[in-house]
């Protein structure tokens, strides 16, 4: 007789993995190595572009892995690497710190104008972050469930907001 024991153990990170290797690769090893670097005495723009070696290498390796290119990983990348670009040209860090109001609001700006979409950005960037099999299940949720729709819509109008707040505090 089948038991409960005769399934292999699942990973106890499968569910999350990517979710938790994203804001590792992506936020948090970045903004570390930025702290690390300034406090170590190196200059604003060595920092942006010793952080900007995380996100570069999880984009590489997501599109290795997946055949596929990570949305929260370009953008990262695409962030820093316009960040550097300013820095270099204008040679003032501030400049490249300053553009990160800018794309807060330009994410702002998506977020709330992907309400007007078939699927708001919460559910795609969801969606990404799982397998298909999930990515299915979702899908099938987001038709049969209108509860569903208004949580997803909901989570997309808060995080627009919140992405505009932020901006315009970071500004000021």
């Amino acid at each position: 007789m089948p038991g409960v024991n005769d399934q292999p153990p699942r990973p106890r990170l499968s569910r999350f993995g990517g979710l938790y290797r994203m804001l590792a690769l992506d936020i948090a090893l970045p903004l570390i190595a930025v702290q690390a670097m300034l406090r170590a005495g190196q200059s604003p723009f060595v920092a942006l572009s010793l952080a900007a070696l995380f996100p570069f290498a999880d984009t590489l390796i997501g599109i290795v892995r997946s055949r596929r290119v990570s949305i929260i990983g370009a953008i990262s990348l695409a962030a820093i690497l316009t960040g550097l670009g300013v820095a270099f040209v204008t040679r003032n860090a501030l400049f490249a710190i300053l553009k990160d109001s800018a794309f807060t609001l330009v994410f702002a700006i998506i977020f709330l104008g992907s309400l007007a979409s078939a699927r708001p950005l919460v559910f795609r960037l969801n969606a990404q972050l799982v397998d298909e099999d999930a990515a299915a299940v979702f899908e099938r949720a987001w038709d049969a469930y209108p509860a569903v729709r208004r949580a997803f819509r909901l989570m997309t109008l808060v995080w627009g907001l919140g992405l505009l707040a932020e901006a315009g505090l970071r500004v000021t």
